[in-house]
């Protein structure tokens, strides 16, 4: 097993707790409050990302360490009969800005919270 991933029950606040194969810890996502934006905070040892959501691009979440932007993630568009019918989403990831091997994981799992929050649709 590659990762393991765990989601505690919160009604606001959404996190993600990633772990490797072996059960350590790599990190976690966490939702950031605010009015309008789409924020996420990633956590992973010393070094923290953001996924930044820009307000008229709501398919894209940029990857940010501070000012610099390492990377993206973007739902793509699947076509009008699969987005009205189905569940099923694809989305595209960039990570090339990011060097650190566990980093880019959590970066990846990034993408799991954010479709379970902005793209799943309640039954």
């Amino acid at each position: 097993m590659l990762l393991t991933l765990h989601r505690p029950f919160r009604f606001v606040f959404h996190r993600l707790e990633v772990r490797d194969g072996d059960g350590r810890a790599l990190g976690a996502i966490e939702k950031e409050w605010s009015w309008i934006r789409r924020i996420y905070r990633i956590e992973g040892g010393p070094r923290m990302l953001q996924l930044f959501g820009p307000f008229l691009e709501p398919w894209t979440f940029e990857i940010r360490a501070g000012d610099q932007m390492l990377g993206t993630i973007r739902k793509r568009w699947s076509g009008l009969t699969k987005e009205m019918f189905t569940d099923a989403d694809n989305f595209g990831i960039d990570l090339s800005g990011i060097a650190d091997p566990a980093l880019k994981l959590l970066a990846f799992a990034a993408v799991v919270l954010i479709d379970i929050v902005h793209f799943e649709r309640a039954k």
